[in-house]
């Protein structure tokens, strides 16, 4: 229960002078105990706790 209330006071909200929040969609996939298992997944893959915290931006084209 302790890393729990540890893990929501490391995360807070990425935000622009203008206020608005860049994890907003990251938030769908990264928070919450239902996501458990993506996280798992993307901490498989090399991803620390201190870049779940950080959006996540992926990059996509169309131009092929």
């Amino acid at each position: 229960m302790l890393a729990v209330a540890q893990a929501r006071e490391r995360v807070r909200p990425v935000s622009t002078d203008t206020g608005f929040d860049l994890k907003h969609n990251s938030r769908q996939v990264t928070e919450g105990p239902s996501r458990a298992a993506a996280r798992a997944y993307l901490k498989g893959i090399g991803y620390t706790d201190d870049d779940l915290a950080k959006p996540i931006i992926g990059v996509a084209s169309t131009w092929i």
